[in-house]
């Protein structure tokens, strides 16, 4: 498992998150605090699981308040598996979670990741 992004401040004091679908399959999370939004960027999302608070299992606290990258799970198998009979692109491919305070735990099969975070008035 490897750290990709450690959002700005502790989810137990976010304002609000909201998952937005874009065109191909792209994803965005916004992520609001008092003075700062982080936005993560999730691009050709394979898969998308949500697990809300206590559905949330101890594995997943690993990854409170900060993005990772999962490395090869039994999940990321089978899904790149269902790609290759299905003779689309694997190249990339990665299982990637975010858990937030009190839950939802986010995870992605996607091919691409990025997060930035903006300053809000």
């Amino acid at each position: 498992m490897s750290v990709l992004f450690q959002i700005s401040t502790c989810s137990a004091s976010r304002s609000a998150d909201s998952l937005q679908k874009l065109p191909h399959r792209d994803y965005v999370l916004s992520i609001r605090h008092e003075d700062t939004q982080d936005e993560l960027h999730f691009r050709r999302v394979e898969a998308l699981r949500v697990t809300h608070y206590r559905a949330c299992t101890t594995a997943m606290i690993s990854s409170y308040d900060r993005v990772t990258d999962l490395g090869q799970t039994p999940w990321l198998v089978e899904v790149h598996q269902q790609l290759q009979q299905a003779k689309e692109p694997v190249e990339g491919l990665r299982h990637i979670m975010l858990y937030l305070d009190d839950g939802p735990c986010y995870e992605f099969i996607c091919h691409d990741f990025s997060a930035k975070t903006n300053k809000v008035a």
